[in-house]
């Protein structure tokens, strides 16, 4: 084996990734919000520029110019709080919904809403009290918002107003695998 090819190949290579790496994260930049967990982003279909940041403190910051400027935009629940999903409503984006959990217990956690862009935010009944893990809503058709808890999942096909359990705790695998 010709030894000093490889190393010389070897060197090549090293001095390749090392490139690549100084070139791809140049282009990268801070944009804020300062202090805090970033958990979850989410834009508006209709303009990219209005984003949303859920955080570990239940906090909500709002950006109309594409992150490069953030402020507050909501405190849901308390600081044990940590907002994981975020759904814009893609055919009205003054509706929007946030998933929460508590780090202090696995039996604190909320959906939030709001139908006027977050002037007013209500949770919803049906799942209070569960540690929300998994939040989506379905973007061919936005009433349809399914939510997944440490016990069950649930689905609604009526802009939250009634949710219907998919998978209680006491389901096995097999009664499930059908969906």
């Amino acid at each position: 084996m010709n030894w000093g090819f490889v190393r010389k190949s070897l060197v090549v290579v090293a001095f390749g990734l090392v490139s690549t790496a100084l070139l791809a994260s140049g282009s990268w930049q801070v944009l804020g919000p300062d202090g805090g967990d970033a958990r979850t982003l989410a834009y508006d279909s209709h303009n990219p520029d209005h984003m949303l940041l859920g955080t570990s403190t239940g906090q909500l910051f709002v950006s109309n110019d594409a992150g490069h400027s953030w402020s507050r935009f909501a405190r849901l629940g308390g600081d044990d709080y940590v907002l994981d999903h975020i759904a814009i409503d893609p055919q009205n984006p003054k509706h929007i919904y946030v998933s929460a959990w508590s780090v202090s217990s696995q039996q604190i956690g909320d959906v939030f809403r709001t139908r006027d862009g977050g002037k007013n935010w209500e949770t919803l009944s049906a799942m209070h009290g569960k540690s929300i893990r998994a939040m989506a809503m379905f973007h061919a058709n936005s009433k349809v918002l399914v939510a997944g808890a440490e016990l069950i999942v649930s689905r609604s096909a009526d802009n939250s107003k009634h949710l219907i359990c998919l998978v209680p705790f006491q389901a096995s695998f097999q009664e499930t695998s059908g969906w």
